[in-house]
Protein backbone atom coordinates (compact mmCIF):
# COMPACT_ATOMS: atom_id res chain seq x y z
CA UNK A 1 0.00 0.00 0.00
CA UNK A 2 3.16 2.33 0.81
CA UNK A 3 4.40 1.67 -2.19
CA UNK A 4 0.72 2.28 -4.50
CA UNK A 5 0.54 5.59 -2.31
CA UNK A 6 4.10 6.83 -2.93
CA UNK A 7 3.50 6.36 -6.31
CA UNK A 8 0.51 7.98 -6.76
CA UNK A 9 1.63 10.72 -4.96
CA UNK A 10 4.57 11.17 -7.27
CA UNK A 11 2.15 11.08 -10.32
CA UNK A 12 0.08 14.00 -9.16
CA UNK A 13 2.39 16.05 -8.09
CA UNK A 14 3.27 15.02 -4.43
CA UNK A 15 7.19 13.75 -4.25
CA UNK A 16 7.03 11.28 -1.91
CA UNK A 17 10.51 9.96 -1.47
CA UNK A 18 10.28 7.93 1.70
CA UNK A 19 9.12 4.86 -0.05
CA UNK A 20 10.18 2.78 2.99
CA UNK A 21 9.22 4.56 5.95
CA UNK A 22 9.47 2.74 9.68
CA UNK A 23 6.56 0.90 10.66
CA UNK A 24 5.20 1.60 14.56
CA UNK A 25 2.71 -0.63 15.59
CA UNK A 26 1.00 1.45 18.47
CA UNK A 27 -0.29 0.20 21.88
CA UNK A 28 -2.54 1.39 23.99
CA UNK A 29 -1.09 4.70 25.02
CA UNK A 30 -2.35 6.43 21.30
CA UNK A 31 -0.61 9.87 22.06
CA UNK A 32 2.64 7.94 22.87
CA UNK A 33 2.13 5.31 20.05
CA UNK A 34 2.62 8.51 17.85
CA UNK A 35 5.34 10.40 19.47
CA UNK A 36 7.36 6.80 18.49
CA UNK A 37 6.16 7.26 15.17
CA UNK A 38 7.52 10.85 14.73
CA UNK A 39 10.80 9.76 16.52
CA UNK A 40 11.42 6.42 14.23
CA UNK A 41 10.94 8.80 11.30
CA UNK A 42 13.03 11.15 12.61
CA UNK A 43 16.06 8.49 13.89
CA UNK A 44 15.61 6.68 10.06
CA UNK A 45 15.75 10.08 7.94
CA UNK A 46 17.92 12.44 10.31
CA UNK A 47 15.56 14.92 9.96
CA UNK A 48 11.76 15.70 10.96
CA UNK A 49 9.00 13.75 9.41
CA UNK A 50 6.72 15.79 7.31
CA UNK A 51 3.94 14.15 8.20
CA UNK A 52 2.72 10.35 9.42
CA UNK A 53 0.06 8.31 8.31
CA UNK A 54 -1.61 6.62 10.59
CA UNK A 55 -3.79 3.41 10.30
CA UNK A 56 -6.80 3.35 11.82
CA UNK A 57 -8.24 -0.33 13.16
CA UNK A 58 -12.22 1.46 13.45
CA UNK A 59 -14.40 4.69 13.28
CA UNK A 60 -13.64 4.65 16.35
CA UNK A 61 -14.17 8.81 17.33
CA UNK A 62 -11.77 8.28 20.52
CA UNK A 63 -9.14 7.00 18.49
CA UNK A 64 -9.13 9.30 15.99
CA UNK A 65 -8.94 12.15 18.48
CA UNK A 66 -6.34 10.92 20.45
CA UNK A 67 -4.53 11.18 17.11
CA UNK A 68 -4.91 14.24 16.12
CA UNK A 69 -4.67 15.60 20.01
CA UNK A 70 -1.38 14.52 19.60
CA UNK A 71 0.00 15.34 16.26
CA UNK A 72 -2.14 18.65 16.74
CA UNK A 73 -1.36 20.14 20.38
CA UNK A 74 1.91 17.94 22.09
CA UNK A 75 4.24 17.22 18.39
CA UNK A 76 2.98 19.69 15.94
CA UNK A 77 2.78 17.61 13.40
CA UNK A 78 0.49 16.78 10.55
CA UNK A 79 -1.12 12.94 10.55
CA UNK A 80 -3.20 11.92 7.57
CA UNK A 81 -5.66 9.39 8.84
CA UNK A 82 -6.91 6.42 7.26
CA UNK A 83 -8.92 3.21 7.87
CA UNK A 84 -6.67 -0.44 7.75
CA UNK A 85 -10.27 -2.10 5.28
CA UNK A 86 -8.18 -0.11 2.56
CA UNK A 87 -4.77 -1.71 3.35
CA UNK A 88 -5.43 -5.07 2.20
CA UNK A 89 -6.53 -4.04 -1.58
CA UNK A 90 -4.49 -0.46 -2.69
CA UNK A 91 -6.70 0.87 -5.07
CA UNK A 92 -5.13 4.23 -7.12
CA UNK A 93 -8.50 6.87 -6.93
CA UNK A 94 -8.28 6.11 -2.95
CA UNK A 95 -4.41 6.77 -3.28
CA UNK A 96 -5.18 9.35 -4.66
CA UNK A 97 -7.36 10.87 -2.53
CA UNK A 98 -4.89 10.56 0.07
CA UNK A 99 -2.49 11.98 -1.93
CA UNK A 100 -4.99 15.48 -2.22
CA UNK A 101 -5.29 15.59 1.84
CA UNK A 102 -1.35 14.89 2.50
CA UNK A 103 -0.18 17.82 -0.05
CA UNK A 104 -2.14 20.76 1.25
CA UNK A 105 -1.07 19.14 5.28
CA UNK A 106 2.64 19.30 3.92
CA UNK A 107 1.80 23.05 2.85
CA UNK A 108 1.22 22.23 -1.32
CA UNK A 109 -1.80 23.99 -3.55
CA UNK A 110 -4.11 21.42 -4.55
CA UNK A 111 -6.88 24.67 -6.23
CA UNK A 112 -6.83 28.29 -6.20
CA UNK A 113 -9.11 30.81 -6.86
CA UNK A 114 -8.69 32.22 -10.18
CA UNK A 115 -9.85 35.72 -11.05
CA UNK A 116 -13.23 35.93 -10.91
CA UNK A 117 -13.62 37.89 -8.09
CA UNK A 118 -12.33 41.32 -8.41
CA UNK A 119 -13.10 42.42 -5.14
CA UNK A 120 -10.60 39.72 -3.63
CA UNK A 121 -7.69 40.47 -6.57
CA UNK A 122 -7.78 44.19 -7.26
CA UNK A 123 -5.72 44.30 -3.61
CA UNK A 124 -4.78 42.56 -0.66
CA UNK A 125 -7.27 41.19 0.76
CA UNK A 126 -8.20 39.11 4.21
CA UNK A 127 -10.95 37.14 4.84
CA UNK A 128 -12.27 36.12 7.80
CA UNK A 129 -14.86 33.65 9.54
CA UNK A 130 -16.38 34.30 12.94
CA UNK A 131 -18.55 31.68 14.75
CA UNK A 132 -19.73 30.76 18.40
CA UNK A 133 -20.14 27.10 18.78
CA UNK A 134 -22.13 26.58 22.37
CA UNK A 135 -22.47 23.23 24.12
CA UNK A 136 -26.05 20.99 24.67
CA UNK A 137 -28.31 22.55 26.53
CA UNK A 138 -27.74 19.86 29.25
CA UNK A 139 -24.16 20.32 29.73
CA UNK A 140 -24.31 22.95 31.95
CA UNK A 141 -22.15 25.60 32.54
CA UNK A 142 -19.72 24.09 30.00
CA UNK A 143 -17.83 27.08 28.05
CA UNK A 144 -18.60 28.24 24.73
CA UNK A 145 -15.63 28.21 21.85
CA UNK A 146 -15.67 31.33 19.77
CA UNK A 147 -13.67 31.10 16.39
CA UNK A 148 -11.89 33.71 13.72
CA UNK A 149 -10.79 31.98 10.78
CA UNK A 150 -8.59 34.21 8.09
CA UNK A 151 -7.10 33.39 5.02
CA UNK A 152 -3.47 34.09 4.67
CA UNK A 153 -2.53 34.56 1.46
CA UNK A 154 -4.35 36.11 -1.99
CA UNK A 155 -4.95 33.04 -3.49
CA UNK A 156 -7.65 31.70 -0.96
CA UNK A 157 -5.68 28.99 0.30
CA UNK A 158 -3.94 29.08 3.50
CA UNK A 159 -6.13 29.80 6.14
CA UNK A 160 -5.31 30.18 10.38
CA UNK A 161 -7.59 29.99 12.84
CA UNK A 162 -7.87 32.18 16.47
CA UNK A 163 -9.99 30.41 18.62
CA UNK A 164 -11.27 30.98 22.53
CA UNK A 165 -13.00 29.40 25.62
CA UNK A 166 -15.51 31.84 26.72
CA UNK A 167 -18.65 31.99 29.57
CA UNK A 168 -21.15 29.47 28.63
CA UNK A 169 -23.87 30.63 26.25
CA UNK A 170 -22.18 34.05 25.38
CA UNK A 171 -23.48 35.01 22.05
CA UNK A 172 -20.97 38.01 21.57
CA UNK A 173 -17.43 37.11 20.82
CA UNK A 174 -15.97 38.54 23.91
CA UNK A 175 -12.15 38.99 22.51
CA UNK A 176 -13.12 39.89 18.90
CA UNK A 177 -10.52 42.78 18.93
CA UNK A 178 -7.49 41.09 19.57
CA UNK A 179 -8.52 37.75 17.53
CA UNK A 180 -8.63 40.32 14.56
CA UNK A 181 -5.79 41.74 15.02
CA UNK A 182 -3.96 38.53 15.47
CA UNK A 183 -5.08 37.64 12.41
CA UNK A 184 -4.31 41.25 10.92
CA UNK A 185 -0.40 40.48 11.96
CA UNK A 186 -0.15 36.94 10.89
CA UNK A 187 -1.34 38.43 7.42
CA UNK A 188 1.26 40.94 7.18
CA UNK A 189 4.15 38.99 8.51
CA UNK A 190 3.40 36.08 5.31
CA UNK A 191 2.64 39.05 2.86
CA UNK A 192 4.95 41.52 4.25
CA UNK A 193 1.92 44.07 3.98
CA UNK A 194 -1.44 44.46 5.48
CA UNK A 195 -4.74 43.65 3.98
CA UNK A 196 -5.87 46.77 1.84
CA UNK A 197 -9.45 44.97 2.24
CA UNK A 198 -11.21 42.80 4.28
CA UNK A 199 -14.25 40.71 3.95
CA UNK A 200 -16.11 39.56 7.17
CA UNK A 201 -18.32 36.19 7.38
CA UNK A 202 -20.61 36.35 10.85
CA UNK A 203 -23.43 33.84 11.01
Amino acid sequence: FVRELAITCTDTGVPFKAQRPPYIHAQSDIAESVKQAFEAAKKQFGRLAQFVLVVLPSTDSYLYGEVKRCSDTVIGLPTQCMQVKHLRHPDKQYCANLALKINVKCGGVNSNLGKQMPFINEKPTMVLGAHINHQCSDDGDKPSIAAVVASMDVKMVRHVAAVRVQDSREERIVELKQMFMEQVERFQKVNKIRPQRILFYRD
